[in-house]
């Protein structure tokens, strides 16, 4: 069973930083205004470890093994992000670090957010996916939902459809 992840950023929580991060430092709002979307490149590190207890009982090692993906960010009007999709090629290697046991995953969704008049955001896991929140720390195949803060902490897992697979178990 997955253990709590709280603090730990996810590939979205990446994009969405980077996005925002770009905005605040290029001067961009004069363009968010206009509405016209902008799209980054979503930068990680290498190679990260989860602590054991943030998503497994035992630590975790994430390679990136490929990443090509880019967030496109749609404004409103007023600048406000109103929608986000993530698309592109990533695949993640996960490693036990007690017992060597290691997955590779071909995880390049697409993923879409929807950005709520109430500050949460709505995202959708389609096609292939590692959603990591509070007690969620799987391999997502089809669609998965869910609810989150904007600060990315899950509210309310929604419908899914397809398959899910815990990856605490696949390298246990």
């Amino acid at each position: 069973m997955a253990q709590q992840a709280r603090g730990w950023t996810t590939r979205r929580r990446t994009a969405l930083a980077s996005v925002l991060v770009a905005l605040a430092i290029a001067g961009i709002p004069a363009m968010a205004a206009a509405a016209k979307p902008l799209s980054e490149a979503v930068g990680m590190p290498s190679s990260f470890t989860l602590p054991a207890g943030a998503a497994c009982d035992f630590a975790v090692r994430v390679d990136v093994q490929a990443n090509n993906e880019q967030y496109r960010l749609w404004f409103d009007q007023a600048g406000n992000p109103t929608r986000g999709r993530l698309t592109g090629r990533l695949v993640l290697a996960f490693t036990n670090e007690e017992s060597g046991a290691s997955v590779t995953l071909q995880v390049s969704g697409p993923g879409h957010d929807t950005f709520n008049a109430d500050g949460t955001i709505s995202t959708r896991y389609t096609g292939r996916g590692v959603p990591l929140f509070e007690g969620i720390f799987l391999l997502s195949v089809g669609r998965h939902d869910y609810e989150v803060s904007g600060s990315w902490d899950l509210l309310e897992q929604g419908p899914s459809s397809g398959q899910s697979h815990e990856i605490c178990d696949l390298i246990a």
